[in-house]
């Protein structure tokens, strides 16, 4: 702002940075966190399963709420001004430019760092945790390890079998 179009400057780069960057990022971490990361890992942090209201908010309504804020921001959009003046045709170019900047800016780096790593050998990999990852204390990764092995034994099952479905060999007899 020491010359005499900062302040025209300072006005181009709040407006470009304060409408689709912010929108684009947060879908994308709100689509990351809910369908990447996933429902497991959040309860393994707050040590309380999700309830059935922050599944459906999560997964369905801050998504369409963020996308619906999208659409109506393309639907409304209007050349940058201040006051009465709206910028020229290439300063309106110079805020498309900027405001790309930090959407690019993640992709880009995802490539990189995935190539740098290897590329589509270690894809797999990359998304596999590592051994080492879970809770810190020994009673809390036992805990958490039943827990999943607790699960999966409940996926492998018949439909209609429960543990507590299976007659024991007494129960037969008796029969």
């Amino acid at each position: 702002m020491v010359y005499s179009g900062g302040f025209y400057l300072v006005n181009l780069i709040d407006a470009a940075l304060s409408g689709y960057p912010l929108l684009f990022i947060c879908l994308a971490e709100v689509l990351v966190i809910c369908y990447v990361y996933g429902e497991r890992d959040i309860e393994l942090m707050t040590t309380v399963r999700p309830n059935w209201y922050w599944r459906i908010t999560w997964l369905v309504i801050t998504p369409l709420t963020v996308g619906g804020l999208i659409i109506f921001k393309i639907i409304t959009d209007t050349p940058i001004t201040l006051d009465a003046y709206v910028y020229p045709e290439w300063a309106q170019d110079l805020g498309v430019l900027i405001g790309v900047f930090p959407i690019i800016c993640i992709p880009a780096w995802f490539l990189f760092k995935y190539c740098r790593e290897g590329g589509w050998i270690v894809q797999r990999e990359l998304f596999k945790p590592a051994h080492t990852w879970g809770p810190a204390l020994d009673e809390d990764r036992n805990e958490f390890l039943s827990q999943l092995r607790g699960r999966e034994q409940r996926k492998n099952q018949p439909d209609g079998v429960t543990d507590e479905s299976i007659l024991s060999t007494s129960q037969l007899s008796v029969c």
